[in-house]
């Protein structure tokens, strides 16, 4: 009987781990954009400790038919962070990378990122 219980918690134990797999690990500091709203004013936007090694698309940028893509990106974490044309990170060519604390203009246009973790 205790083989049985014993296996049997195992098995549960064994479940949860499977059933919860761990998250991404949050990267400190904060990734901010700008990008053109739908009454064509320029507005901001951010990820406040982004999910490092995540694709993240541009919320404000995702439809390539009625939405401009994001620009102006300013990469406020300690870690790096690569610009992605294309939702999903798509893209067929290689991505911008920005380093930490660097600053780009209004010529470099994106639709989603992602930001590397260190090790």
């Amino acid at each position: 009987m205790r083989v049985r219980n014993a296996a049997a918690a195992a098995f549960s134990a064994l479940a949860l781990v499977v059933a919860f797999p761990t998250s991404a690990t949050a990267v400190p500091g904060e990734f901010t954009y700008q990008y053109t709203a739908p009454d064509g004013t320029t507005a901001a936007g951010a990820f406040v400790e982004p999910e490092g090694g995540q694709c993240l698309n541009i919320p404000e940028a995702k439809d390539a038919e009625s939405t401009q893509p994001a620009h102006s990106p300013y990469n406020k974490t300690p870690d790096g962070v690569f610009l992605y044309a294309e939702v999903d990170c798509a893209d067929e060519g290689d991505p911008v990378k920005l380093t930490a604390g660097q600053k780009l203009g209004e010529d470099t246009k994106f639709r989603a990122v992602i930001v590397t973790t260190n090790p």
